[in-house]
Order: structure tokens, then sequence, then C-alpha cells
């Protein structure tokens, strides 16, 4: 459960050293005005659990503290549930509480999670107000002092008979195990501050069949540790009826792009194509089907002829732009038409620009050239006119 923001508590049930994961997690007031955080959890029939709490550091060092501990309405003792201030504390304070005291004080009983029984006898119409309930409370002491144990009532025993008219969802009960000895004869006497306590913990427990029918359970999501929340030794959830039937989305197999066809439906519009040569040859109006090639990248050194694409016919050479060269070798695309007039122009087009990409990349290197014998000259490694020192002046 998320912490609760007026002071750092924390509280969580576990289930054989797993935590239970929590649904439909939120915060209300209830009618004394404590602030009470409370949260869905799974449980399954017969599993033994412990209530996990978490003390802020700041508080222990000054406080002492009583934890008041309820299961479906009714108010169970636990061994250790008063807290005495710890100025040496370091870190938050973990608690586990996994047993109920008997009233006496000589043996103890763990929690665990039982089946609800069903009746149709008329005269069983009893309420039970907080069944499927476990509540934790936290309270401020003011005085912690101890007392001897001097009740001799026996253990109560837990009659969850309900009628099948009270049902509303609710299958499970909280019942506990055998009588354990328990060695201490002391009890903890308390003096509380104030009337209400600091805050409050619930819980609310049912079988995961029916978080899912309500809907508080999500579906989907990587959110979820588990959907039941409850694991074996072994690691496998059990039991397997619990776990619901997810739906499997297959993912549609992409398309392979060399696999796509490469005929054009439709010729691009004039204003859409790039700009051309200005001394282009005429061609024919008329378009047919075309056909989308790739043309390798053209790449120029110094002193080494362009290649040329075969069958090409020479087309009619541009005058260098003085602009910086591209970056990036420039990717031409090509579309090749039926008509021979259409493919003359366009490798035309081609070598234009062909030749345009070797004069940028000589005059980018002359520029270079020049730029390295300007910077010799200033340092006086080439022959130049060289200006004179001034003397210097020496006072006498």
């Amino acid at each position: 459960m998320p912490i609760f923001d007026g002071g750092g508590f924390e509280a969580w049930i576990e289930v054989d050293g797993e935590r239970l994961e929590e649904f439909d997690v939120g915060e209300y007031e209830n009618e004394q005005g404590v602030p009470v955080m409370a949260c869905w959890v799974p449980c399954v029939s017969g599993k033994e659990f412990k209530i996990g709490f978490s003390l802020p550091e700041k508080r222990v060092k000054y406080t002492h503290f009583a934890l008041n501990v309820s299961m479906d309405g009714s108010q169970v003792e636990v061994p250790s549930s008063c807290v005495t201030r710890d100025p040496t504390v370091r870190g938050p304070m973990v608690l586990y509480f996994g047993e109920e005291l008997v009233p006496d004080g000589s043996a103890t009983r763990s929690f665990r999670f039982g089946s609800l029984q069903l009746t149709d006898d008329d005269s069983m119409h009893r309420e039970f107000e907080k069944l499927g309930e476990i509540e934790i409370g936290i309270a401020s002491v003011a005085k912690l002092s101890r007392r001897c144990t001097a009740s001799s009532e026996a253990a109560r025993q837990v009659d969850h008979c309900l009628h099948e008219r009270r049902k509303k969802g609710i299958s499970h009960c909280v019942e506990f195990g055998k009588e354990k000895p328990y060695a201490s004869d002391m009890m903890d006497s308390v003096t509380y501050i104030g009337s209400a306590d600091i805050c409050s913990f619930q819980f609310y427990y049912r079988s995961i069949d029916t978080l899912i029918a309500e809907g508080r359970v999500p579906t989907s999501g990587s959110g979820i540790r588990e959907r039941e929340g409850v694991r074996s030794h072994s690691g496998d959830l059990t039991p397997a009826t619990y776990l619901p039937t997810l739906a499997v989305i297959k993912e549609e197999p992409k398309e392979d792009i060399a696999s796509l066809p490469k005929t054009l439906t439709s010729v691009p519009n004039k204003a859409d194509r790039p700009e051309r040569a200005k001394n282009k040859p005429s061609k024919d109006k008329s378009h047919g089907p075309r056909t989308r090639s790739r043309v390798s990248t053209v790449t120029e050194t110094p002193g080494h002829s362009s290649s040329r694409r075969e069958n090409a016919t020479p087309g009619p050479s541009k005058a260098p732009r003085r602009t910086q060269a591209p970056p990036h070798p420039v990717e031409v695309i090509s579309i090749s038409d039926d008509s021979e007039s259409e493919t003359s122009d366009y490798e035309s087009e081609i070598e234009a620009l062909q030749d345009y990409a070797a004069a940028l990349a000589k005059e980018c290197e002359v520029k270079a050239l020049i730029a390295k014998l300007k910077s010799k000259r200033k340092r006086g490694r080439i022959g130049g006119p060289q200006k004179e020192r001034p003397a210097k002046r020496v006072k006498k």
C-alpha cells in the first residue's frame, strides 16, 4: 500500500513471504476525521498470512506507539503491539504480526484465510458489518507500562456461518490456527494521546475471481506481479484456477520493404519535381507507367575522373555555383520512362549534377591549399617580403 503522506507509515499483507498485490487503492476520512488508506487484496482459503507495518525513524525516536488490529469487525490482540520510543534507531522500524494472543496471554494462534460457511437457515439472518475486512490503526502513546496478565478468559471461537442472502460477494473469513504456548506472562498497559488514531489502514480481502468480476483487477498491463498475488514455496501459483484467462494479441507481421512492388501508379506533378538544368532538351509530353530505380552514390576525389553510368549520353555542363560543398555524398534517384527522350533527359541531368559535384570538390581543395599557403607565409616558412622589426629603445 502506498505510504501514508501524513506521517510516513506503511502497512501490507504477506503470504508465504510474498507481499500481496494491492488493487483499487484510495484514501478517505472516517467519521472521527482519521485519514484511512484502503485497498483490495486477493486471498486463498487455507493460507496463513502476516501483517507488515513500517514506522518512520523520525517518529520512533520521540514517541511511543500502539497498534490496534481488528479482523472481520472483532478486535484482535497481537504480541508486541506497543512500540517504545528509541532515540538510537536508524531507518524505519519494520514489524510483523502473524499471530493472535489469546485473552489469558498463555498462547498464540496464527492468522489464516478460511472459507465462509453458508446456510439457508432463516434463524442465521445475522449481520457481519465488517466481514472480509482487516484494519490496522496506529495511535500515539503518552505512557507505556507492563502489567501481569490476570485474565482467565478462554480463547474466542470464530463462528462465521452466514445466510446465503447476506453473502454479497464474500466467500472468505479470517480464522485462527492451533494454539502455541507463549512464554511471556506480561501485557502492555498504555495511555493514549488524544481520542483518535493517527491513521488507519483497511484491507478488503476477496477471492481473485470476485475481484476480477467486480472490475478491481486490471486484465492487462505490466504493473501486476501476479493476478493471484500468492506463491507457494516452489514458486508456482496455487491454485492455478485463480489465474484469469488473458486474451493473446497476435502481432501482425511487418511487411518487408524489399517485397513491396516497385511500380508507381501515378506520376508526380511538375511542381513537385526537382529543378532541372536550364539547357535541357525537349521531351515528349506523353507519360507512361514509370519504375523507380535507385542509382548508387558517386563520390569523386581530385585527380580522378568521375565514374559514369553505362550507356549514358553526355549532357550539357553546368557552371559551378559558389556554394559550400554538401556535407554528405549526394544520393540521386532517377525515374526511368519508356520514352527515349525522357530517359535521355534524366541521364543528362545526372551527368550535369555529377560535373557540378566534381567542380565543387575541386574548388574546396583549391581553397584549402590557398589557406595552407597563407598560413605558411605568415609563419615565414616560404619566401616573401619580411617586415622589419622596430629597434628597441634602451634607456640611458
